[in-house]
C-alpha cells in the first residue's frame, strides 16, 4: 500500500470495520505518517451474550451519578436475581457471566467515600487475582447498570520495551532486514471497543 495516498487510512479503517461487522471503525486514525513503510494490523472483537440477559422491558431512564458530583439521566438495564457478589474494602462487585459461563465481566462500584481512581490504584495484578478468584458468594439483589460503550487506546511501546523488546524500537539496532532495510517499529498500540 502506498501510505502517502490520503485514502490509505480509509482503506485500513474499512478493512477493520468489515472484519468486525462495523464495531471497530477508526482503527488507523492518527497511526500513519509520511515515514510509514509497513503497517501491521489485527482486528479482534468479542461478541458475547449474557448467560442471563437483561430484559428490554426492564431498561428505563434513571439518574447516573457522575464522579464530578453531578448526575445524568441514562438508560439503565436492571435485574433482580441471585448474583455472584462481593463486598470488599471500599467497593461492591458482581460477576456477570457470558453464555457458557467461562468468561465474565466483573463490575466494581466504589463506595461513596471512594472513587474509581482510588479503586483502580489498588488493583495491581496480584490484588486482582486475590479479589476475583475467592471471596464472591451468591447473594440476592438488584443490579442497575447503564447501557454503555467503552472505547480506549493503549500505547504498548513502553510495555514491550519493559519485556525486553528494546532493539525493535531503536532505528540503530532494529533488524528487520528480512522484510526491508532500515525498518524499525515507531509505535505499537491497541484499540479496544466494548458495548
Amino acid at each position: 500500500m502506498n501510505f502517502l495516498d490520503p485514502h490509505s487510512v480509509d482503506i485500513i479503517n474499512t478493512w477493520a470495520s468489515d472484519e468486525t461487522h462495523g464495531r471497530i471503525t477508526h482503527f488507523a486514525d492518527g497511526m500513519l505518517s509520511r515515514n510509514t513503510e509497513l503497517f501491521l494490523a489485527n482486528a479482534v472483537y468479542f461478541k458475547g451474550k449474557w448467560a442471563d440477559p437483561f430484559k428490554v422491558e426492564a431498561t428505563m431512564k434513571r439518574p447516573f451519578y457522575l464522579q464530578s458530583g453531578g448526575q445524568k439521566t441514562v438508560s439503565m438495564m436492571s435485574q433482580t436475581k441471585e448474583f455472584t457478589y462481593r463486598h470488599g474494602t471500599g467497593y461492591q462487585a458482581v460477576r456477570l457471566p457470558y453464555e457458557g459461563k467461562n468468561i465474565a465481566m466483573y463490575v466494581f462500584l466504589p463506595d461513596t467515600n471512594s472513587s474509581p481512581d482510588k479503586l483502580l490504584g489498588l488493583m495491581d495484578g496480584e490484588t486482582w487475582r486475590r479479589v476475583t478468584r475467592p471471596g464472591f458468594n451468591d447473594k440476592e439483589g438488584t443490579l442497575a447498570l447503564p447501557r454503555f460503550k467503552l472505547e480506549y487506546n493503549l500505547e504498548l511501546k513502553e510495555s514491550l520495551e519493559a519485556l525486553g523488546m528494546k532493539s525493535a524500537f531503536d532505528p540503530l539496532t532494529a533488524d528487520f532486514s528480512g522484510i526491508a532495510p532500515q525498518l524499525f517499529i515507531s509505535a505499537a498500540g491497541k484499540r479496544h471497543l466494548w458495548k
